[in-house]
């Protein structure tokens, strides 16, 4: 029997306790708060080689070592930091096509060959991603929505161009490519830099420190929306609602939250212990004296 002081599971749903609601990716979790030992901008992390791939590293929190997971990757998502890279990636190819297509134009108004790239710029590849990308981050949408008028500058000197020398003005042709490479495409340019930059000054996560009763683990969440009471009966089971996060143990209820607009999948404290209980038992952890 449990002494009188301790609350049992059922007791505990009776009170309706709070819960911590976050979110990650479009998928929003709630926790019961008292489990939350601290919030914190993510710190730095020191990678464990050989470890899971949903283990981001560790962390030093006060001088005691804390395995950090990567939730994106728990719940089989990519980690946001690979979702940055990869948009990088993309930019810096979307950038050296709007240089060589420039050059391109240039090539075929020398040589008198057909040009058969994007006139329209709907329709080359930057523009068609363009005009589908939806930027969760209002500092990216600002950098991004800037581009539009050079980038459309800079596909119109096709147009331009090519009347010119259909009218046999091939110097004068020649002439308003240069000024574009002069003035339009360095404005281009310049924008790709921004919204690189900012796309990765973007990554503001925050690491919650959850209390497993004698050990610690941090976990990576994009936002903390706030603290919400969630009576037990509002919570109903998670079977059949995203089948990956049901199969993977980490959440069995669920409930709408924030007024009704959203579903939060409650963390399940039991497959938290399980995952630092692997990590702590793994063979990575015998060599590395940080566990």
């Amino acid at each position: 029997m449990a002494p009188k002081h301790m609350i049992s599971e059922a007791k505990r749903r009776s009170l309706v306790l709070p819960h911590l609601i976050f979110r990650e990716d479009t998928q929003y979790f709630a926790i019961l708060a008292d489990k939350i030992h601290q919030i914190i901008m993510m710190p730095k992390w020191i990678p464990v080689p050989d470890s899971p791939r949903h283990l981001r590293g560790i962390i030093d929190l006060r001088k005691k070592v804390i395995p950090l997971i990567d939730m994106r990757m728990f719940i089989g998502l990519t980690s946001k930091r690979k979702n940055i890279a990869d948009l990088v990636e993309m930019l810096d190819a979307r950038e050296q096509d709007h240089v060589r297509w420039l050059q391109t134009l240039e090539n075929c108004i020398n040589d008198g060959t057909d040009f058969t790239l994007a006139g329209d710029p709907k329709q080359c590849a930057f523009g068609k991603w363009l005009s589908s990308y939806k930027p969760e981050q209002r500092a990216l949408a600002f950098e991004l929505d800037k581009i539009h008028k050079p980038h459309a500058d800079i596909h119109a000197v096709a147009n331009t161009t090519l009347d010119l020398v259909a009218a046999g003005q091939h110097d004068e042709a020649r002439r308003i490519i240069e000024h574009a490479r002069e003035t339009i495409l360095p404005k281009v340019l310049n924008i790709f830099a921004s919204v690189k930059k900012t796309a990765v000054s973007s990554v503001r996560e925050v690491a919650l420190v959850i209390n497993l009763g004698k050990d610690l683990i941090a976990i990576s969440a994009d936002s903390v929306e706030g603290v919400e009471r969630i009576p037990a009966d509002r919570f109903s089971d998670a079977t059949g609602t995203v089948p990956a996060l049901a199969a993977s143990g980490l959440v069995k209820k669920v409930a709408r939250v924030m007024g009704g607009t959203v579903v939060a999948y409650e963390l399940e404290l039991g497959r938290l212990a399980a995952a630092y209980n692997a990590i702590a038992e793994a063979p990575i952890s015998q060599t590395n004296p940080h566990f």
